[in-house]
């Protein structure tokens, strides 16, 4: 029994970096995919065509400043709506605090699954996993809803991965439950 609990507890710390490592590369993923659509986006609709050719002297002139900033509104509400769909709950997922908080914590638990049988680290393991499982099913919907399937698909792998840790961790605390009342 014990040679299974550590290999299970050794699983488990796998996942978890390997959880860690994945968002990494995701969170790496969407920052280069969005910093390439982003002067896509914005060259065209800053460059006005049409209005200094059709109008001369200050009609041409107040067409000309009245389509640049129609295409800022344009462009504000678009990083707007993208602000909104980022922040569920209010919390920005891709800040950099808390993208390097959530894999530090990843790497504790993982090396804490390995020196220590306590069930709060169980506990822990469990709530962390479920409370990632709800912010990447949301990124997984949120990138399906930008078109970025892939990015949606390590989004969905680490919904799984997390559930699957979560699962693990709570097949441990019941062996170690089970073992306790066996010998008590």
């Amino acid at each position: 029994m014990g040679t299974d609990r550590l290999s299970l507890r050794a699983w488990l710390a796998i996942l978890l970096v390997a959880s860690a490592l994945l968002f990494f590369a995701g969170i790496y993923l969407e920052r280069a995919t969005v910093a390439n659509e982003t002067p896509a986006a914005v060259v065209p609709s800053s460059q006005p065509e049409a209005s200094p050719v059709e109008g001369g002297g200050e009609a041409g002139e107040a067409g000309h400043s009245e389509a640049p900033a129609a295409s800022v509104e344009a462009a504000g509400e678009t990083a707007t709506e993208h602000a909104a769909e980022a922040r569920p709950f209010g919390i920005d997922l891709e800040s950099p605090l808390l993208v390097g908080g959530a894999i530090v914590v990843s790497l504790i638990l993982a090396f804490a699954v390995l020196r220590t049988t306590h069930p709060l680290v169980m506990m822990v393991i469990i709530g962390f996993a479920l409370l990632f499982t709800l912010f990447d099913v949301l990124e997984a919907s949120h990138q399906l809803g930008a078109a970025r399937s892939g990015l949606a698909l390590i989004a969905a792998m680490l919904a799984v991965l997390h559930v699957v840790t979560a699962l693990l961790a709570l097949r441990l605390v019941t062996q170690a439950r089970g073992a306790r009342l066996a010998s008590g």
